[in-house]
């Protein structure tokens, strides 16, 4: 396991220099290009930080979309194609979390889903979700049209018992909403207009059904 654990680390360095170098490179020819423009550093220097936060959260979300997704099911560590994939898509957010790339996403409402949707989840740009809300599997993830997820909320579409990985979806129906602090774990179901109100925890493969207070 020990040497797993130094293989992502490994990995994770890799895929943070294969995205930071070409971003890096992008905002030093907007610095040059704007210095001259307007004969100013610091404007110059303004453009290059935008360029560079821009390319790297495209470069980062495209690597995420081209990684195929793992597989619903369970799975023996570091054993099998889908364990492997769900190991990388865990790197690729990694790379992704990085302040201040992560702020900047979590408080863009439309960067936030478009990092999701690249991440292979289900996400409607109608849905509403705060900006700390954490979605570790968001390959698993369906968020419907009118849902809602609530401050500090957590959404996990994995488990890890006994050297085995579960990977289970979980769908938020349209209506459906998490209040604050809500726990959803992997295989949960949210029938539309279901609300879990604020600290609950709806335990694995749980389905709350259509219009349940939990």
């Amino acid at each position: 396991m020990l040497f797993a654990l130094i293989a992502m680390d490994l990995v994770w360095a890799l895929a943070l220099v294969g995205v930071a170098t070409p971003a890096s490179f992008a905002a030093y020819r907007a610095y040059a290009l704007a210095s001259i423009a307007t004969e100013s550093a610091p404007l110059g220097f303004v453009a290059a930080v935008v360029v560079f936060v821009l390319t790297y959260g495209a470069g980062a979300c495209a690597l995420s979309f081209v990684i195929p997704k793992p597989r619903p099911g369970r799975y023996t560590l570091l054993k099998g194609r889908d364990f492997y994939l769900w190991s990388l898509g865990l790197i690729v957010r990694r790379v992704i979390d990085i302040p201040p790339i992560s702020t900047l996403v979590r408080q863009s409402a439309l960067g936030r889903t478009l990092a999701l949707r690249a991440a292979g989840g289900r996400v409607s740009f109608l849905a509403n979700m705060s900006s700390d809300v954490v979605v570790l599997d968001p390959n698993q993830f369906t968020l419907e049209a009118g849902a809602m997820l609530g401050s500090g909320g957590m959404v996990s579409g994995h488990y890890i018992v006994d050297g085995v990985l579960t990977l289970a979806p979980v769908i938020i129906e349209s209506g459906a909403e998490v209040g604050a602090d809500g726990r959803i774990a992997p295989g949960v179901r949210l029938r539309k207009k279901a609300m879990v109100q604020s600290g609950a925890a709806i335990g694995p493969f749980s389905d709350v059904g259509e219009g349940a207070v939990v």
